[in-house]
This record gives structure tokens, C-alpha cells and sequence, in this order.
């Protein structure tokens, strides 16, 4: 039998693979229906914002709903919305049908790592594993979106979307059926709550002494490695190291790369280690990377700290979603988890704002260096603040527990 790891690991790339095949389309196909260039980037930064406005009432459906139903109904839900966008005869209508495409996909996204956190046993790596998974779609999906939209138009890498999410929501209710335990089943007190309860819920959670500084660095280092990854480091290494695309490009795949291979080692590192230690350490390891960055002179310190974004952004990965699992209990996981990644959001949504007018107003090296210091201060509170997770790895039968140091 599939793990759950695998599972659902394989249906977060066929999401992410499915995702990336619009991203080199989207401008274009708006731009063909009539969008200005203002409204292209308005359009493209709502997916962000979307993100953002799900996180937390899908938090609510899967405590009130349970696991299995939001993790097939959401990419069934991305069919008829992709559907639409192919055949999308305006601008509006196509923002409208690609918005509830994306919101349908940040579900997935959102329930999945809830259900992946909890785990009593290897919860790093079935994390890691899920996040490799998503950055290897992503990486893979542009390429063949380009591909196919050069040779049959626009339209049709959203048709192609279409049936990877159904066979995605086809092959999740196969093999959650064959293992009807694997997911646990919604309280049945949850189902009657009423949304005032989700809200008091979701408030405790906020306020928690144990997760105030978690969300805080959810929240800046998102924002530092958006704002660095997208807009300050692409300037400085354009404007002021004279690279070209060429070397811009491959120094942008560094990341991804070095993020693809450190996943695994990274949810290794989370399974056995303190959390908090992995996590201070990915944060510091970030902290390093834009240092890097901000002093880089030429095109290889350059690709070190790119290099040094790519390791950080892994050993950041699935650490805080596994620390968080250990301050909530299976019912209010869900919340939990939709939090950090609102939180989250919230970053990357704010970051390429910001980013830009600290570049326009104090120059480029030292918006990394402002970033660096944020990012920094974030780290050192929870470092500071936060308890330590230990993890205590037992035999198979045993599995493997989390006990909580004060």
C-alpha cells in the first residue's frame, strides 16, 4: 500500500506541474483578450492575494469537513475552472475562472500539509518529499507550457490543466478509498460548530505564547526570500554585475535546484533533531545568503548567495510545519497549519511592494541589507522564545514522538 507521504506528495506536483504550464501564458493570453500592462501584473499579483483569503476558511471546512473531502474536491473543482479560462472569450471572465482556479489549488495545498504535519512517524521526510514534489512541478510545468502554447496557442495548457486535475481527483479518491484510515475523520462536535467557535479557534491559535514568534517568521522569511528571490536580486545582478539573462537565469535555477536536492536531507534533519535547531538554522543559513548577496561584487559570490537562498529555503521547509504540529491537536491542525501559510502569504504578497520601494529609495544593496535585518530579528525572537521540539526516534513499531522542552 501507498504511504500517505506518497500520495499525496504525488497529487501536490501534479497540481504544481499543472500550475506552472499557465505561467509562461497567462500574460499573453490576457494581453490577447484585451488587458493593459497594469492589469496584467494586478491580475498576476490576485493570485497571491487569493492565497491569502482562502487560507483560513479552509482551515475551518477541513476541521468541519475532514481531509478526504477537500483533498479530492479541490483539484475536481480546478476542471470546470480551467475549462472556463480555455474558452475564456474576455478579460474579466478569464480573471474570474483563473482566480477560482488558484483558490482551488491553495485548498489542496493548504489540507495536505495539515494532514502530512500531524504524523507521528518520518512527518520531515512525507513533508519533504511533498515539497519536492510541488517545486519539481513547478520547475518542470513552465518549460512544457511554453512549449505547448508556441505550437498550439494559449488555450490549450489550460485544457491540459484540466485533465491532469481530474486524473489527480480520480487517483486521490482511489487510493484514499483503498485505505479509509489513513486520514482521520472530522469530530463529529466539529460538524456543528459554528463559524463564531472557528473564529475563537483561530484567535487562540494567533495568540498562543508557543506559535507567536512561528508566525512571525513565517511571515518575514517568505517576505525576504520573495522580495530577494524576485526583485532585489534580479536588479543587482542586472544593474549593477551587468549579467545577462543567460547568467541571470541559470543563477534563478540555482535555487530551485539546491532547494529540489535539500528537501529530502532537510526532512531527514526534522525527524531527528530539534526542530527548533533546524529551524533557526535554515533561518540563519538565509540570513547568510542575503549578506552574500549584498556585499557580491561579481557573478560567482552571486551565485553563492543564490546558492545559499536555494539550501536555506529546504532546511526552512518542512521543519516549522512539524514544529507546529506539535503545539496542535489533531482537530485544530487544520487551523494551525492554514494560519502559517497565511501568514506566509501574507510575505509574498507584501514583499514585492515593499522590496520595490525600499529599492527605489535607499538603493539596492542595502534593501538586502534592510531585509537581512528583519529576517534576522525574526530569527533571533524565535530562537529566543520558543520552546524546543525534540524528536525521539524509536524502532518502526514504535514509530517516532515529539516531546516538548520548556
Amino acid at each position: 500500500m501507498r504511504s500517505k507521504g506518497s500520495i499525496l506528495a504525488f497529487g501536490s506536483g501534479i497540481t504544481a506541474l499543472g500550475m506552472g504550464l499557465l505561467t509562461p501564458v497567462l500574460p499573453a493570453y490576457a494581453a490577447s483578450l484585451g488587458a493593459s500592462a497594469a492589469l496584467i501584473g494586478l491580475f498576476l499579483a490576485s493570485f497571491g492575494f487569493t492565497r491569502l483569503l482562502v487560507g483560513l476558511p479552509t482551515g475551518w471546512l477541513a476541521r468541519r469537513l475532514g481531509y478526504r473531502a477537500l483533498l479530492v474536491g479541490s483539484p475536481a473543482l480546478i476542471v470546470p475552472a480551467s475549462v472556463l479560462c480555455a474558452v475564456a472569450g474576455n478579460f474579466w471572465s478569464l480573471a474570474l475562472f483563473c482566480t477560482a482556479e488558484g483558490a482551488a489549488a491553495a485548498v489542496y495545498g493548504t489540507v495536505s500539509t495539515a494532514a502530512l504535519a500531524g504524523e507521528n512517524r518520518g512527518a520531515g521526510r512525507s513533508l519533504a518529499l511533498y515539497l519536492a514534489a510541488g517545486l519539481l512541478g513547478a520547475s518542470v510545468g513552465p518549460l512544457l507550457g511554453g512549449i505547448i502554447a508556441a505550437q498550439f496557442g494559449p488555450r490549450l495548457p489550460f485544457v491540459i490543466y484540466a485533465l491532469l486535475a481530474a486524473f489527480a481527483a480520480w487517483w486521490l479518491r482511489r487510493e484514499l478509498n483503498r485505505q479509509p484510515d489513513l486520514l482521520p475523520s472530522p469530530a463529529p462536535e466539529a460538524r456543528r460548530e459554528k463559524y463564531s467557535t472557528n473564529l475563537a479557534l483561530t484567535w487562540r491559535q494567533v495568540v498562543n505564547p508557543k506559535l507567536r514568534t512561528l508566525w512571525l517568521l513565517s511571515l518575514t522569511l517568505v517576505f525576504a526570500r520573495v522580495g530577494t528571490q524576485l526583485l532585489a536580486a534580479p536588479l543587482l545582478g542586472t544593474i549593477l554585475l551587468r549579467l545577462n539573462s543567460l547568467q541571470l537565469g541559470l543563477a534563478l535555477s540555482l535555487i530551485g535546484v539546491i532547494g529540489l536536492l535539500g528537501f529530502y536531507p532537510a526532512g531527514w534533519l526534522a525527524d531527528h533533531l530539534s526542530l527548533k535547531t533546524v529551524i533557526v538554522g535554515g533561518g540563519l543559513v538565509t540570513v547568510c545568503a542575503l549578506l552574500v548577496l549584498a556585499v557580491a561584487g561579481n557573478y560567482p559570490v552571486f551565485l553563492a548567495g543564490m546558492g545559499l537562498l536555494g539550501l536555506g529555503s529546504s532546511l526552512v521547509g518542512p521543519a516549522p510545519l512539524a514544529y507546529l504540529a506539535a503545539f496542535t491537536s489533531e482537530g485544530d491542525r487544520p487551523i494551525g497549519i492554514s494560519l502559517y501559510r497565511t501568514f506566509g502569504d501574507a510575505g509574498a504578497t507584501l514583499a514585492p511592494l515593499l522590496t520595490g520601494w525600499l529599492v527605489d529609495s535607499i538603493g539596492y544593496r542595502i534593501s538586502l541589507a534592510v531585509l537581512l535585518n528583519i529576517l534576522l530579528v525574526a530569527v533571533a525572537l524565535f530562537a529566543w522564545g520558543a520552546p524546543k521540539v525534540k524528536v525521539a526516534c524509536g524502532t518502526p513499531a514504535q514509530g517516532t514522538t515529539r516531546s516538548v522542552i520548556m
